[in-house]
């Protein structure tokens, strides 16, 4: 067994699939990464109260308790970044994942170099949070980087990693027009696919979570059709 140090990142990797968690062991071992492999739902959420991660590769489909219920348990005590891992590649199915709050998808089968690039993309955001400026705010929506703390109305509001950054891009640029393209680099670390619906749906969430889609809201997340999204004041702002 690896011996974990302070230099090596914790992951945890929970796949069904014995062959396939095992490779990605092997491979993310070798780049001093220390992993940590089960193979249901049930030994993930007893591996994830032993002991805390810094990232989780989660499989969509897990016995006992699947990854998107798994997630959402996690995901009521815990911010630290997931991403799914599934054989299904629908639009809906990515939807699902990452609206039960998976801060990336990844379809199988997938390059092993495109899933360490990945988790090294979003370990060194998380790692850059705490060194950022000072508290962002808007209104009565306020965003504490050293934190990763999101306010609306002095109430803290729960949301994934992703979905923090994305809302930081936005609060450092408050009625910009600031494309899909910039928000995928800024908070996922990789230029979107045409048919990449990650920014999309994480939009959504921060939306419905902050309830900025309400026609009474003194803060809206405004989507300019082909150009962007940009964060604006409301009517009661």
């Amino acid at each position: 067994m690896l011996l974990a140090s302070p230099n090596r990142h914790r992951i945890l990797v929970a796949d069904g699939d014995v062959d396939m968690a095992t490779m990605l062991s092997e491979y993310l071992s070798m780049d001093m990464f220390h992993v940590t492999v089960v193979h249901d739902g049930l030994a993930a959420m007893q591996a994830l109260a032993r002991q805390t991660f810094d990232i989780m590769l989660l499989e969509l489909m897990l016995p006992h308790v699947n990854g998107l219920e798994l997630l959402r348990r996690y995901r009521r005590h815990a911010q630290q970044p997931v991403i799914m891992m599934s054989a299904h590649s629908s639009e809906a199915d990515r939807v699902l994942g990452l609206e039960s709050g998976a801060d990336d998808y990844l379809t199988k089968p997938f390059g092993p170099r495109e899933l360490k690039a990945r988790i090294r993309t979003i370990l060194r955001r998380v790692a850059g949070q705490p060194g950022a400026d000072g508290e962002l705010q808007f209104g009565p929506l306020s965003y504490r980087p050293s934190t990763g703390n999101i306010y609306w109305n002095g109430r803290v509001t729960a949301l994934t990693g992703a979905e923090q950054r994305l809302l930081e891009r936005l609060m450092r640029l408050p009625g910009q027009i600031v494309s899909r393209q910039d928000l995928a680099i800024y908070a996922l670390g990789r230029i979107p696919s045409t048919y990449d619906r990650c920014i999309e749906t994480h939009i959504s969430n921060i939306r419905r979570k902050l309830r900025l889609d309400l026609p009474s809201a003194p803060v809206v997340l405004r989507n300019l059709r082909g150009r962007g999204y940009m964060l604006a004041a409301g009517h009661s702002g």
